[in-house]
Parts: structure tokens; sequence; C-alpha cells
């Protein structure tokens, strides 16, 4: 075999792995958005109260020193209590049918029979045409009940706020820095309210898969295609050789 007969078949099978590894992942990501969208489904069907909720996050808090609290993720809880308006945040480089934007999040103290204060993401606003200037909002001020989707954001890097002007804009949740700037120590989940009939929501965002697991399998399906196709170009030729070769050999 020439160098470059080498070089091309060589070529030919690390495209081939290519296509099919990336099949494979395809058919994980649709396993994981099946898996989301379950998990999103059963929150919804049996939201919890409150105490509840706050209860079985103490006892898996004592069982593990930190926990991940995947056991709560996309559970729909309800509470009431009232916002803290003074103290709200704006999630920068959120976009919402093509408009730029933050997603506004405000403290939320429940009523409850020890203080707890709670991140509350009140849904997406539209930004202001300079960045200078801060999106305006209105907050009721009177007890509000809530149900909320709990979500639990990955943080990836820690970012300091520019300034110290309410509400703060930062761009991503860190909760140590989050319990540093609003002063108080919050619950580390972030609590999204779930539809547009909430107390104090602008445009709710709750956590929802952006492609379905039926998408994920439509791009797995055109990967393992593609891989077909290049695999009976490049070994055709000698399967049809080897045919031709057999027949010969028979008719001999």
């Amino acid at each position: 075999m020439s160098k470059r007969q080498f070089c091309y078949h060589s070529l030919v099978l690390l495209i081939l792995m290519l296509c099919f590894n990336l099949g494979l992942w395809q058919l994980d990501r649709a396993e994981e958005k099946r898996l989301m969208l379950d998990q999103i489904s059963a929150g919804e069907q049996n939201p919890l109260p409150f105490a509840t909720f706050y209860q079985q996050y103490l006892d898996a808090a004592k069982e593990v020193q930190e926990s991940s609290g995947n056991g709560f993720k996309y559970q729909h809880i309800q509470f009431s209590g009232r916002y803290h308006a003074d103290k709200s945040f704006i999630l920068d480089n959120r976009t919402y049918q093509g408009k730029a934007g933050y997603q506004l999040l405000t403290l939320f103290e429940v009523d409850h029979t020890e203080p707890v204060w709670l991140l509350v993401n009140r849904g997406w606003i539209a930004a202001p045409r300079l960045r200078s200037e801060r999106p305006q909002f209105e907050t009721p001020n009177e007890t509000v009940t809530l149900q909320v989707q709990l979500n639990i954001p990955e943080i990836t890097q820690s970012y300091p706020p520019e300034t110290q002007q309410w509400p703060i804009r930062l761009q991503q949740l860190d909760w140590s820095q989050l319990d540093t700037l609003s002063q108080r120590a919050l619950l580390p989940y972030e609590f999204r309210l779930v539809d547009n009939q909430q107390s104090g929501v602008q445009q709710a965002q709750p956590a929802s898969p952006r492609l379905t697991p039926e998408k994920h399998q439509g791009y797995a399906l055109q990967w393992f295609s593609l891989f077909g196709v290049l695999l009976l170009f490049w070994a055709g030729p000698y399967w049809l050789a080897r045919l031709k070769q057999t027949l010969l050999s028979a008719k001999s």
C-alpha cells in the first residue's frame, strides 16, 4: 500500500468513527432530554408545600455534608411571603424572541416558622436601550402566594458585579457571592415562576429542554446515515471485487 493510499484510508476511517460516535452522542443527549422532561413532568404533577420541601432539604443536608440537591431539581413548590424589591438582580445576556434582555431575580422572604430567604426568578425582562441604564419593573408590596420550579444553575466561573448599583447585574448565579451582596443566607437554588399568572412575574421562563428527544434522535439518524453512505462508498468497491472473484472461482 502506498503512502497516499494509507493516508486516504486512514482519513476515511477517522471520518467513519467520528460520524458513528456523533450518532451515539446524540442518542445519549436524547436520553438526557427524556430524563429532564420526566423530571419536569413529575415536579409539575406533584407540587410540594414549602414546609414539606424545607424539611426534606434539611434532612438531605444532614445526610450529606454538601448536598447537590439534584433530588429537588425541577420540583414545583408552593409558598407564601413577600418580595424585597430593593434586593433584585438581573442576569445578563438573556434573549427572548430575538430581543436582548435579562432575567429578573428578587429576594423573597417566605412565611415560615423561621426566617427563610429565597431567590425567585421572575422571568425575562427587556433591556433598556443604553447599557448604563437598568430595566424598570414593579414589585408587589403585599403578601403573595407563588408556585415555582426549582432549578440548580451550573456555575462555570465566578464574575464580580460591575457595580453595586441595584438591581445588580450578574453574569451567572454564584451563591456565596449572592449571600454577600444580599446580606442574607439564601437557599442555594433558583426558584423560577412557572407561568405568567404569578404575582410579580415578567415573562416566565421555567426550565425546559431547548431540543426535544425526537430532535436528537433525528440528528442521530442523520449521522448514522452518513456513516452508512461513507462506508458503502469506501468499502463497496472492495466488496464487489471480492464477490466477483468468488463468482469466478465458483464457475471455474
